[in-house]
């Protein structure tokens, strides 16, 4: 049986009562709001469906490897279906933002809706390409909405973000329903505006003029450029709440770093390595302080040849995942930083320069992973393959980004198609069609079958067959 992705990467959570009331149930709850429709519990459902894992991108870029059960790195995963997140989250948010507010208590929420439904909206036209969009979320009135334009689902996904940013106030008080930055109305000011930046240059090999325009703006106002504003998704020691590469490092031990991964991270010096990898358990620093100190799992083996290796001298994920509620990076200012040295390297900004904002980044990640020693991140930016060359920005934003959204999969997997850094080689033991790396989720049999007349628009609109392989829109090179 074919397996499919779910979008988001996390079970979606239907109703706020799936969630520990002792953990939720009271965040920022507005007095005055009516009790027949809970607003915010329809916004915290949405937050929820932000966490997740997307192993099955952590092992298409090749940060991972599978210690067994292999057939997932095998790319065995290349459709997916979006239902869930149309009939979830973004129906749950769409309520909101139609919501009549005659006494204006919902201004902020449904503003912060607005930009949270712009974030998964991101999340399923970089997954699929063409989607609903103009005509989506109209319930029952339209069950078959047809399939928009990447280009025209940026366009209006960058418009939402800019007046949902325009839109919150912070004299009208905190946002109730809100576990992940507890109301904070600045802060999602600069959520929106480090979302905008980083939609407006993942398209930045497009047609798409605005694009400079709506970074330029949001780069004004401010984003999120402290690691103390970094956006993480909360993870508690109870069921269903842990974080999944805690739970598998300290049980199954299904995943494990990659050996491209190491040897990456080896070679480069990078500090960061402890906070990503661990030494096997079998490692002997007596013998030799060196050898055998990091060992990456062979990417891509069958399953028979995986098995061959103890999983006591492989290495596990490192200090950073250190407890069930390990919180995991949503955006991050490492990530803003390295979307300024893109937009800087393009000329689309002033006043800084890409080697000043691509080392702001480089620094915040470190930061973000608890590495503190300047001389070590000192020399570490001087690495002939890490110092800031304005003729190798695509390569060096690309790597960077690589290994510091090595707990983001799925952003790690934006950022590998869009700068094609590093250079990855599919698996021999690929099982999918094409049996390269999948640069997108092929459409859903559902969506063949039950709404055959859009979905054949939708490929027509994505100028390509409907399989795993090809580009999408802003995927130029």
């Amino acid at each position: 049986m074919k397996k499919y992705i779910k979008i988001l990467a996390g079970v979606l959570i239907s109703t706020l009562l799936a969630c520990d009331p002792g953990e939720f149930d009271d965040i920022n709850k507005n007095p005055n709001a009516p009790s027949t429709v809970n607003v915010e519990a329809l916004f915290a459902n949405g937050l929820f469906s932000t966490g997740g894992t997307n192993s099955s991108m952590a092992l298409w870029t090749q940060q991972m490897s599978r210690t067994y059960y292999t057939s997932e790195s095998h790319y065995e995963t290349f459709r997916g279906n979006f239902a869930g997140v149309y009939s979830g989250p973004l129906m749950d948010l769409q309520f909101i933002i139609d919501l009549e507010d005659p006494q204006e208590i919902y201004g902020n929420i449904k503003a912060a809706s607005k930009i949270l439904q712009a974030y998964f909206y991101l999340i399923t036209v970089d997954t699929f390409g063409p989607v609903p969009f103009s005509e989506a979320l109209q319930g029952t009135a339209n069950l078959t909405p047809k399939y928009d334009a990447e280009k025209d689902i940026y366009a209006g996904v960058l418009e939402s973000l800019a007046q949902g940013e325009a839109a919150l106030d912070e004299s009208k008080g905190a946002i109730g329903g809100d576990p992940m930055l507890g109301g904070d109305v600045a802060h999602w000011k600069k959520f929106a505006n480090s979302l905008i930046m980083q939609a407006a240059v993942r398209i930045s090999d497009t047609d798409l003029a605005q694009a400079k325009t709506y970074f330029a703006e949001a780069y004004a106002r401010g984003g999120i450029v402290d690691v103390s504003d970094n956006i993480n998704y909360l993870h508690f020691d109870k069921d269903g709440q842990r974080n999944f590469w805690f739970t598998d490092k300290s049980g199954r031990f299904d995943y494990a770093p990659s050996d491209i991964f190491v040897d990456f991270m080896e070679k480069t010096n990078d500090p960061r390595i402890d906070a990503f990898i661990n030494s096997p358990t079998d490692y002997n620093p007596a013998e030799d302080p060196e050898e055998g100190k990091y060992v990456g799992m062979p990417y891509g083996l069958k399953q028979a040849e995986a098995s061959a290796f103890s999983k006591s001298t492989i290495s596990s994920f490192g200090t950073y995942i250190n407890s069930a509620d390990t919180p995991m990076p949503v955006l991050t200012a490492s990530q803003t930083w390295l979307n300024i040295a893109e937009a800087a390297s393009l000329g689309w900004i002033s006043g800084i320069t890409a080697k000043e904002a691509y080392e702001k980044g480089v620094r915040s990640s470190m930061e973000q992973f608890d590495v503190t020693e300047e001389t070590l991140i000192d020399e570490y930016l001087k690495g002939s393959s890490i110092a800031w060359q304005d003729s190798k920005s695509k390569e060096l934003l690309g790597n960077q980004k690589w290994v510091s959204l090595f707990f983001q999969p799925y952003d790690a997997w934006r950022a590998w198609r869009k700068f094609d850094f590093p250079v990855l080689t599919p698996t021999p033991n690929a099982v999918n069609p094409t049996k390269k790396i999948p640069v997108r989720l092929a459409y859903g049999n559902g969506e063949t079958v039950e709404n055959a007349k859009v979905y054949e628009v939708g490929v027509k609109l994505l100028g390509g067959e409907d399989n795993e392989a090809t580009r999408l829109w802003w995927d130029k090179f």
